[in-house]
């Protein structure tokens, strides 16, 4: 019981640092200048990759015929989700991201668009990114592929955008220590709702089946 406790704990402590992260605004500032300073890139494991492909329109839907939309050529987009190792440093976003998207594009030639999020743990891939977020496409924009090249896969004017949250070494250390139980640096605040919830999980009956902890 006491292990569960504390894995449960571990994971609330998580998901209460993402939630502080989702709460931001969503153009989340750029790292410190030491933060971007090179670092290698980190390993990391895909979780999702959503197609999120449409149609090369320069004008509303609503323009177009059936016909007309129909006949246009497709933009090949693809939303990427990855998590990144526990010992994961701030100045590895940068070069993560961009080995990410070389990766995905020697995969695929005909990938007109990648949005890729980075997080540091599986639970907290429900949220927003809360390690950076890198997008491949023309100016390094979204929805900025015309139909030429779509069906040319022209990328002159291709760049990588990365967007890194702000403090993220300061923020990767404080979950270092929630992922290892180092309670010290807790306010009273959080202590007294982490004892409320081993309290109700003490008083919950023996034969209920304990929530699988990843």
């Amino acid at each position: 019981m006491q292990n569960i406790q504390k894995g449960l704990v571990t994971i609330l402590l998580l998901l209460l640092l993402a939630a502080c992260s989702q709460g931001a605004e969503p153009n989340i500032p750029s790292a410190t200048e030491s933060e971007k300073s090179s670092g290698k890139a980190s390993t990391y494991e895909v979780f999702s990759a959503e197609d999120d492909s449409h149609k090369a329109t320069t004008k509303p839907i609503a323009g177009y015929t059936d016909k007309e939309l129909a006949d246009l050529p497709t933009v090949k987009k693809t939303v990427y989700k990855i998590v990144v190792p526990e010992e994961f440093k701030a100045n590895q976003a940068q070069p993560t991201v961009e080995k990410f998207i070389e990766d995905m594009i020697a995969g695929d030639e005909d990938i007109d668009e990648i949005e890729v999020h980075v997080f540091s743990d599986e639970s907290v891939l429900t949220g927003n990114y809360d390690i950076a977020m890198g997008i491949w496409a023309p100016e390094g924009k979204l929805g900025k592929v015309g139909g030429n090249i779509a069906v040319n896969n022209k990328r002159d004017d291709y760049e990588t955008k990365v967007t890194v949250k702000k403090n993220l070494q300061e923020y990767l250390d404080r979950r270092g220590k929630f992922q290892h139980n180092e309670m010290d640096d807790l306010t009273d605040e959080d202590q007294d709702d982490i004892d409320h919830i081993l309290e109700d999980l003490e008083s919950q009956p023996s034969s209920s089946p304990a929530t699988p902890l990843r």
